[in-house]
């Protein structure tokens, strides 16, 4: 665990400090298709997630550094976000699935809570299922 303050969840680049900045890398690894429409990347003020090979996605607890992966898609997936201001992350995959998982952190152990899962058949048709977005009613 840092003892550093982290920069806030919303800021502008304007806003953060340049002169300590740190850089990790947390994943190296070449795509099979280089074109995406989605994000593979999604970071809120506890999580940092990130799409890996074989349909799972890698969860960082940003406090406390830990790591899990979220499993069930069968393909790669295509896109993550998170639900603006809440610890909860969906994810669409090439298998025609999307994820809705609850994340939580409880002192070392990082829980998975799922709160949806739909499927669009084997496939999504052409132009379909390849985003996740999410709209406040």
């Amino acid at each position: 665990m840092h003892s550093q303050s982290r920069p806030p969840a919303e800021a502008t680049w304007s806003d953060l400090p340049r002169e300590n900045a740190q850089v990790q890398d947390i994943a190296l690894y070449k795509r099979e298709h280089a074109v995406h429409q989605g994000s593979l990347i999604a970071v809120n003020a506890s999580w940092t997630c990130y799409a890996i090979r074989g349909g799972m996605v890698r969860v960082i607890h940003r406090e406390t550094e830990e790591k899990a992966l979220l499993r069930g898609h069968a393909l790669e997936v295509v896109d993550l976000q998170f639900l603006p201001g809440q610890d909860v992350i969906a994810t669409v995959a090439n298998d025609g699935n999307v994820y809705v998982w609850r994340l939580s952190c409880v002192g070392s152990e990082i829980k998975s809570e799922p709160v949806l899962q739909a499927t669009w058949g084997e496939r999504p048709p052409p132009g379909g299922v390849d985003r996740v977005v999410f709209k406040p009613s």
